[in-house]
């Protein structure tokens, strides 16, 4: 069978998003191709093409399944392509996956024949190569060992397209997304991740980490986002593995950033073992500089925590990228100024080198959203880029105030 997963272009207007290509549809297309199929996956959201380049592709190539990952969002847009694949390829089925699939399967079945929940390695297979399974289907874990190689070689366009997460550190086209980690046992209120279960962390070996480095390396990569949620600070096992993991990969002479957890596990020797393995930066998820946010935001996180993480790190050579949220549950005006005053001593003292402010957005299947929901908080006019533009009616915070509050802390953080 010909199988096309399709990334839908979301923006209108405007620089279309180009910043990494995204792994689930690679990593699936090389499942399928080893049972036989033709797969391959077009990001037509980075190439800026329109409905009328999606659907002269779609008229085109005849395919038999039309795949779509489906996010918050870009849910509109999948929709949109799936009704465009039924319309020109009437014989074609469309299946959905993702997060907000796995949320809201029900609403994705309007317009989608099959809906894989969860991870979907164990089961695209299955959804494609039989033709009458529709409805949801329960996907399945696969072993971090047995993960195949992502299929790059089948994606369009090529990597020299993207231009890289920031912070940059290497020309464009030189930069690929990595995933060494699955599974996320927190339960932030914010967060849509409890949608999958709150599963353990799963780790990659380390011989497959380094097969995964040495494939990129293939493509003329010399830069890696490891885009692990908590690549560090989330366990004492998982930072004595990525100790394991940095000795292995430090000869490869290739740089790296990732996200980590600020934790009472973070320990300067792990921190250094990054530093010499290639390390750049680390995107800490500090969230805010009130107790009482932090809390509430059931983060599993102190200030204490966030100092210290801040200080090692910087103690072993790393860059500190901040995640900021304003907006939480319950900021008040005085847990606000506590997260400037924060921001702004942290700045002084030379732990901050970048960080990115957004608005605290809530999506299907973080725990707080049925709230939101209950109580009124979500407007029917929710944007679509919602991470960065206030619209919840929250008690504590307007729109407005939650756009000024951003705008507040960017303005520190550029300083």
């Amino acid at each position: 069978m010909r199988i096309i997963f399709i990334n839908p272009p979301i923006w209108q207007r405007g620089a279309h998003f180009r910043l990494n290509r995204g792994l689930a549809a690679p990593q699936l297309i090389t499942v399928l191709r080893k049972a036989g199929h033709e797969a391959s996956y077009l990001d037509a959201e980075a190439i800026g093409a329109t409905g009328d380049n999606v659907a002269q592709y779609l008229r085109e190539e005849a395919f038999d399944v039309v795949a779509c990952t489906v996010l918050y969002h870009n849910r509109e847009s999948c929709q949109e392509v799936a009704e465009l694949a039924h319309r020109l390829l009437p014989k074609a089925r469309v299946i959905a996956g993702g997060p907000h699939a796995t949320a809201c399967p029900e609403e994705v079945l309007e317009w989608a024949d099959a809906v894989c929940l969860g991870e979907g390695e164990g089961r695209i297979g299955e959804l494609v190569a039989n033709r009458d399974l529709r409805g949801a289907r329960e996907g399945s874990f696969i072993d971090m060992a047995a993960l195949p190689l992502p299929g790059h070689e089948h994606c369009y366009p090529p990597f020299s397209w993207y231009i890289g997460n920031e912070p940059r550190y290497v020309q464009p086209g030189q930069e690929a997304v990595s995933l060494w980690t699955r599974g996320c046992p927190h339960s932030c209120v914010f967060c849509s991740h409890p949608v999958f279960g709150h599963q353990c962390t799963r780790r990659m070996p380390v011989p497959r980490v380094l097969e995964e480095v040495n494939y990129l390396m293939r493509f003329g990569i010399r830069h890696i986002f490891v885009y692990s949620d908590e690549l560090v600070g989330d366990s004492k096992t998982g930072d004595r593995w990525l100790e394991e993991v940095c000795q292995e990969i430090a000869p490869l002479g290739l740089s790296y950033k990732t996200q980590g957890r600020c934790s009472t596990h973070i320990q300067l020797n792990t921190l250094e073992a990054m530093k010499a393995a290639g390390f750049r930066a680390v995107m800490w998820g500090v969230e805010s500089f009130s107790e009482k946010v932090l809390k509430a935001m059931n983060k599993g996180t102190t200030l204490e925590d966030i100092w210290q993480t801040l200080q090692k790190s910087k103690l072993a050579g790393l860059q500190n990228w901040v995640f900021l949220m304003v907006a939480g549950p319950g900021e008040g005006q005085e847990d606000f100024q506590l997260s400037v005053k924060g921001l702004q001593e942290a700045k002084r003292a030379g732990l901050v080198d970048f960080g990115q402010v957004s608005i605290m957005m809530l999506e299907p299947g973080a725990p707080l959203y049925a709230q939101a929901k209950a109580e009124g908080w979500i407007p029917d006019n929710r944007p679509s880029r919602s991470h960065f533009s206030g619209y919840l009616n929250l008690p504590w915070a307007s729109p407005a105030e939650q756009n000024r509050r951003r705008d507040i802390l960017a303005e520190v953080l550029a300083k």
